[in-house]
Formats: structure tokens, C-alpha cells, sequence
């Protein structure tokens, strides 16, 4: 026998492309859905998957042979260069709970930023320097920029900014450097290069990441989840490395508050290691599903964060 049950379909395209544009400008991409089934529809949630956007339904239930509007909104300065985003309407369809709707573009910065606005720079070892130099190109003439600052910065990070005439625009050149330390941690740092002219234009951001020194690990470092109405528990092993042997304190270890994940301590560690599990929830594996990839840093005093990722697998 079989059930009445509520269907979903995209009508018309399920992907839209707003091709080039500038990157101060929203882009607003609207998209129908249709209950094509024998009972009603429940629209559960709209996962966007990247902060550059707002997604929303306008009907939280369909009837059969209605339609309601998905809107997705790419707000201004918001993402940089060409893109392809996903949105995931979860629904009562049991055989399409998340259907997937992409909008992409070429959002074209007033400023370029060469190589990225986000850099990792890795491991990098005690006492020791690391460098880097950004190319800022405007393809408008009279672009004026201000001096750097420095927002969220977990080290004395030093920046120099220097102009360079070239014939079709303005270039500027940053350099970023963070002298030897020696201190063991997780390098953060965004540099904020101010717009003087236009005016009133978003600035610059340019975000720095690496780790520093001594390092804290998870093994495994990614963890794969399946989708399932039911909580999904993964063990972990974490272990703290570095040229002279420490000991770990489960006192000292600070895990990271996110929501539908709940941590399990172990009684006791093991030297330099310690064994833990971590339980998800079914509505944070949704979420991953949507993101695709969420990060959890687990950390300790005196050393980088230990990073598990979370994807969706087998």
C-alpha cells in the first residue's frame, strides 16, 4: 500500500547566475517550489551556507499544488571574486529532505586583493620570522587608502603600507609581518586598510591565521557524520606534541560551546594523550550537511588549538 504524502519541486531553474557585478551591489535571487504531492508539505528550514547571504521562505506549510518563493539574498560587500553558493530547503519529503539551490557570480571588489583577503600561514616554528606581502589594485584612478590597523590580533603582528603609480589605477603594497616569538599558540589577526577615498566605502579586510610553536592535536583530525534522525557519538584521541614531553591536564582543556555537540571526559589521561568522546546532534549534522564543513577547536594553554572538522560521510 502507500501513503498520501507531500512532494517537493523547484519550478523553473535551480540555479541562478547573476554573472558580473559590483561587489557594493545586493543581488537578490528569488526561486518557486511546488508541492507536487497528495498531502501537505512542511518547509522545515532554509540552510544557507555561507554568511554572505540571508535565505527565507515565505510559507512555512504547502497545500497539494501550491508554490511559495524562496528568496535568497547576496548582501553588499559581503563576498569577493566568482562564487557558487547552496541552499538547502529541508522539507517533510522523505525521498528529497534537503533539495539544493545555487546561486552564483563574480562579485568585483572596488580593491583586489592578491594573493587573498584570508591567508593561513601554517606552522610556524618558535623564534623564527614569518612575512608576507599583499598587492591592493584598483583598476579606478583616485582610489585613496589610509593607514593599516589591527583588529583581534593574538600577536604584536607589524604592517607597512606603501603606494605605487601605475598607469591604469591605483596599487598599494602591505606587508604584514610577525616578529619571532616565543610563545606557543594560535596566530589570529585581521588587518583593516580604510578606504579614504571614495568615501563612505567599506574597508579592507585581510584575515591571518597559523599556529605557533607547540603543538595540541586531535587524531582523527576530521570526523565524517551521516545523516540520521538519531545522535551520532565519535571518539577522538588528543595529544599535545612538542621537542620535550608534557603532561596533559583535562582541567586545562577548554572545549569549544557549540551547539548539539556535548563533550565526554574521560576519568583520567594518559600522559601527553587523552581518549574523549563527542556526541552530535541530529540537528547539528543537519547543519553540517548545509555548511558542508564545520570546524571545532579544542584548546589548551601554551600551545595551537587542536582542530577537528566536521563533514558529512559515510
Amino acid at each position: 500500500c502507500s501513503f498520501a504524502q507531500g512532494k517537493i519541486e523547484v519550478v523553473g531553474p535551480s540555479t541562478i547566475d547573476f554573472g558580473n557585478y559590483a561587489a557594493k551591489e545586493k543581488k537578490i535571487a528569488t526561486y518557486k517550489i511546488r508541492n507536487v504531492g497528495k498531502d501537505n508539505l512542511r518547509i522545515i528550514n532554509v540552510r544557507k551556507t555561507c554568511g554572505c547571504a540571508s535565505a527565507t521562505c515565505n510559507k512555512k506549510e504547502l497545500k497539494p499544488k501550491e508554490e511559495a518563493e524562496i528568496e535568497v539574498v547576496i548582501l553588499e560587500d559581503s563576498i569577493f571574486g566568482k562564487y557558487s553558493k547552496k541552499t538547502y530547503v529541508e522539507s517533510s519529503d522523505p525521498g528529497n529532505k534537503f533539495n539544493e539551490l545555487t546561486v552564483s557570480g563574480n562579485a568585483i571588489p572596488l580593491v583586489a586583493i592578491t594573493p587573498s583577503d584570508s591567508v593561513f600561514a601554517g606552522r610556524i616554528p618558535l623564534n623564527t620570522l614569518w612575512e608576507r606581502s599583499f598587492t591592493l589594485n584598483s583598476t579606478n584612478r583616485g582610489i585613496v587608502l589610509g593607514n593599516p590597523s589591527l583588529s583581534n590580533c593574538s600577536y604584536a603582528v607589524e604592517t607597512k603600507l606603501e603606494k605605487t603609480e601605475v598607469p591604469e589605477g591605483s596599487s598599494y603594497c602591505l606587508n604584514v609581518k610577525l616578529p619571532a616569538t616565543s610563545l606557543s599558540g594560535d596566530l589570529n589577526c585581521t588587518v583593516i586598510v580604510p578606504i579614504l577615498h571614495p568615501t563612505n566605502a567599506v574597508p579592507l579586510k585581510i584575515s591571518i591565521s597559523g599556529k605557533i610553536g607547540t603543538e595540541f592535536v586531535a587524531i582523527p583530525d576530521t570526523v565524517y557524520l551521516a545523516l540520521s534522525d538519531q545522535p551520532m557519538t565519535k571518539s577522538f584521541v588528543l595529544r599535545l606534541l612538542g621537542s620535550t614531553p608534557q603532561s596533559l591536564d583535562i582541567k586545562n582543556i577548554v572545549f569549544p560551546k557549540q551547539e548539539g555537540v556535548t563533550f565526554i571526559l574521560p576519568v583520567k589521561n594518559e600522559g601527553n594523550t587523552i581518549r574523549i568522546s563527542a556526541t552530535f546532534s541530529p540537528e547539528f549534522i543537519k547543519q553540517v550537511y548545509a555548511d558542508e564543513t564545520i570546524p571545532l577547536s579544542i584548546s589548551i594553554p601554551g600551545a595551537s588549538s587542536a582542530i577537528i572538522t566536521c563533514k558529512i560521510g559515510k
